[in-house]
């Protein structure tokens, strides 16, 4: 990862310190209405350019499952270890002994506990919710009332940027020759998502008997796996294996694809942007003056949302050093561009990860009106804001020490950390309907629409 975007990733653990990486530990696990949702949680992440794609890497570049080994353990907080089963499949994982509260309408997705390497991590869609837990998969289907593992990386390996596709469990695979100091060898691991197996891999390119490059963005169907190498974005082809394609310029730690797109807020030109996933045409969905970053992408298609700095002071902030923001929304059928939010100039309050689902819009805010510009902690929003189109309603409620993720069926799936313990965070559902949340609510401004 590049040091910018370590910068990202560190600013939002607790202390504002990446240090040996964030970590996690997840309590029982608690009733919920089935996991969902869209790619995308933790940093905004913005990452320098880190050169081309060197796709005609050639050689062992594709194979067809088989992959075994012996997994390093993993937990935490008093929870079994996570450890490798030598099964090629899923085995379920015997859950922590203890209970766990995370405040009204909330319970934790993942049954178990676990290290966590990176905030942006986690990935859900409308059939269940998959994370990377150093040396093992973690994946939870909509419905399931256990945490199913992924048991068969190999010693001293790592998995990083999981995605997700109809049929497949995508992840990033890091081991670690000896010595230390030599290059990671890089893999892309592709598991069949109803059995856990190991469907196909890729050596990625680079990385066999040569320095090993950073790949994140990861987004997939059942055809495609993308990764962005921090300068290009590669196609992976999951039906004739083969090297992969050079497909665009893009540069996105955080993306996913809907409806054919490949979406995410651009970590070089941050502007909202989309790729065909065919064609690899690339758009900038509605180009602005500033910043677009802390957004996502409805699951049906229908509309983005970011956090957009154009509006006073925010056009004096920095991805760094922010101040002010306000929340838009852009229709992706009509391309019609709306502002949500008018708090700026006179009031501003910085925000942060707008997401969307139909006439809903959820995001995070600072309590405090800015006076200075400052950097991202995930104690510095204290605020959850939903705004109801239909009804022209605007409601919000106190809530500290959460990342959100993506909006599905009312539910907000987000980061959530313990206040009281350094380094932990859980991944957690939030029923944004429930009755035991203690909304206040008003007339919303109306929209308008941005030229």
């Amino acid at each position: 990862m590049s040091p910018r975007a370590w910068a990202g990733l560190a600013a939002l653990c607790l202390a504002g310190v990446a240090k040996a990486g964030c970590t996690s530990d997840s309590g029982d696990l608690a009733s919920t209405a089935g996991a969902a949702g869209a790619a995308k949680a933790g940093a905004d992440g913005r990452g320098g350019r880190a050169g081309g794609a060197g796709a005609g890497a050639g050689g062992k570049v594709w194979g067809a499952g088989g992959v075994s080994g012996k997994a390093g353990a993993s937990g935490g907080g008093g929870c079994p270890e996570i450890t490798a089963s030598g099964v090629d499949g899923f085995v379920p994982v015997a859950p922590c002994p203890k209970n766990f509260a995370c405040g009204p309408g909330c319970s934790p997705i993942f049954s178990v506990g676990y290290r966590s390497r990176n905030l942006s991590k986690f990935r859900v869609d409308p059939g269940g919710v998959v994370d990377t837990a150093g040396p093992t998969l973690l994946y939870r289907a909509a419905g399931a009332t256990e945490t199913q593992q992924v048991g068969m990386p190999e010693s001293g390996s790592v998995f990083l940027h999981a995605a997700l596709s109809p049929s497949y469990l995508v992840t990033r695979h890091y081991t670690k020759p000896e010595p230390e100091e030599s290059s990671r060898q890089n893999y892309m691991h592709i598991y069949d998502r109803a059995t856990g197996k190991l469907a196909h891999w890729w050596s990625l390119p680079g990385t066999e008997g040569g320095p090993s490059r950073v790949y994140w963005g990861a987004a997939a169907t059942d055809k495609y796996v993308l990764l962005s190498t921090g300068a290009s974005l590669l196609r992976f082809d999951l039906m004739t294996g083969g090297a992969p394609k050079v497909l665009a310029d893009s540069n996105c730690y955080i993306a996913q694809i809907v409806n054919g797109q490949y979406l995410c807020a651009d970590d070089s030109s941050l502007q909202f942007t989309s790729v065909d996933i065919e064609t690899g045409e690339r758009t900038t969905l509605a180009p602005g003056p500033e910043m677009q970053v802390g957004g996502s992408c409805a699951f049906d298609g229908s509309a983005c949302a970011w956090v957009d700095y154009r509006d006073p002071p925010g056009d004096k902030s920095t991805f760094d050093l922010r101040m002010g923001g306000e929340v838009y929304r852009f229709d992706l059928a009509s391309r019609k561009l709306e502002r949500l939010t008018f708090d700026s100039p006179a009031t501003p309050h910085t925000k942060y990860s707008a997401v969307v689902e139909g006439d809903w819009v959820v995001w995070q805010q600072r309590s405090a009106i800015d006076t200075i510009a400052g950097g991202f902690t995930v104690p510095s929003f204290q605020r959850l804001y939903r705004d109801d189109r239909a009804t022209g309603t605007r409601c919000w409620y106190p809530l500290t020490g959460v990342l959100a993720g993506e909006l599905y069926q009312h539910k907000l799936y987000a980061l959530w950390y313990d206040p009281n313990v350094a380094y932990q965070d859980r991944v957690v559902a939030i029923d944004l309907d429930s009755p035991e949340i203690p909304w206040e609510c008003g007339p919303a401004p109306a929209p308008v629409v941005v030229p």
